[in-house]
């Protein structure tokens, strides 16, 4: 039986009342940086219940699932480097890079370009399905592209994993990577704490539980 810690909120102290010798501006200003707090201790919360389910999910997949090499089920590779050369051009394109991938999620309002060449537009083009995954900072944090920009591009900061089963779940892989970024243990020799990045040679080497397509959907 697996025992998860307890998922219960984190005890908050009652709201703190201004002193009615404050000016209406500076309560409104307190109150704004309380619902803030309270916001972010909500937000963490959530995320730990949510960890704790992925976890079990996995705990359970893994005692009836075979597990395949990461190079087996998918093809990965780098974005293309940002230079001055590709800052400027005729062939200028939106590009994603890492501070535009959040955790299952994209901010898009921030979306740069450089120079993308006819010859090189199809290798680093996205298509919709594709998983993005960031090469540092939070190790494993991804999330899939469903086409939101109808032509888009990504640049190096970012492994761009494409299924090579068209039946298998990318959503499934990102909770998966998402995990092994949190435990460090499933990232091969990634460290995130020493060497907060993950390369290629690691994503490869990753082994992966992969349940048949009909359970990664599930």
């Amino acid at each position: 039986m697996l025992i998860i810690p307890s998922l219960a909120p984190t005890p908050r102290p009652a709201p703190w009342k201004p002193s009615a010798a404050l000016s209406p501006a500076s309560k409104r200003c307190l109150r704004a940086a309380g619902a803030r707090r309270l916001h972010a201790e909500i937000v963490a919360d959530t995320g730990r219940m949510m960890e704790a389910a992925r976890h079990q999910m996995f705990f359970v997949l893994a005692s009836r699932s075979p597990v395949a090499p990461f190079s087996d089920i998918a093809d990965s590779r780098l974005g293309k480097m940002l230079s001055q050369i590709s800052k400027k051009g005729a062939h200028s394109r939106p590009y994603l890079r890492n501070a535009n991938v959040l955790w299952d999620d994209f901010r898009l309002d921030d979306v740069y370009e450089m120079d993308f060449l006819p010859g090189e537009q199809a290798e680093f083009m996205l298509q919709p399905g594709d998983l993005l995954i960031c090469e540092g900072g939070e190790i494993g944090r991804a999330a899939v592209w469903k086409g939101q920009i109808e032509e888009c591009y990504f640049q190096k900061a970012l492994h761009r994993v494409r299924l090579k089963d068209s039946k298998s779940s990318p959503r499934y892989l990102m909770h998966f990577m998402g995990m092994g970024g949190q435990e460090r243990s499933y990232l091969g020799t990634a460290d995130g704490f020493r060497n907060p990045s993950l390369n290629r040679r690691q994503t490869q080497d990753t082994d992966v539980i992969w349940p048949e397509p009909t359970v990664q959907q599930q």
